[in-house]
């Protein structure tokens, strides 16, 4: 499998990046929970 750089692999890329910065959130918001 070679991951050539296309369109396709930005826009996957940014979904990616998306998601990541969505469960980076979500474990701060729990860590923030727990500390309560």
């Amino acid at each position: 499998m070679d991951w050539a750089p296309t369109s396709e692999f930005g826009e996957q890329n940014m979904l990616v990046c998306e998601l990541t910065d969505k469960a980076v959130a979500m474990i701060a918001d729990i860590k923030m929970a727990l500390k309560v």
